[in-house]
């Protein structure tokens, strides 16, 4: 069997981390990991396209067949946590 290819996820408005990691043979093997960051001069809609237009490149160059995206948070800030929801 060739494994599970897992993505997973640490959204953000201002900036997403992702990392891809392989389950095989009863192990996890790094691929790869980065940090999708838009320009902080673009509108909240934009930056929400951007980050939509970089995971979309991360899943096509890697084809992840499970993802996982970090749980909410509670925050007292409650705009904050409407904005990460967008995200």
């Amino acid at each position: 069997m060739p494994g599970e290819i897992i993505l997973g996820i640490d959204p953000g408005s201002r900036a997403t981390g992702y990392g891809i990691v392989l389950w095989k043979d009863s192990r996890l093997h790094f691929v790869n990991a980065g940090i999708i960051r838009p320009r902080t001069e673009l509108t909240f809609a934009e930056r929400l396209e951007r980050l939509y237009s970089g995971l979309k490149e991360v899943i096509g160059r890697h084809n992840p067949t499970v993802s996982a995206v970090e749980g909410v948070f509670h925050s007292v800030n409650a705009k904050a946590a409407l904005l990460l929801g967008h995200a």
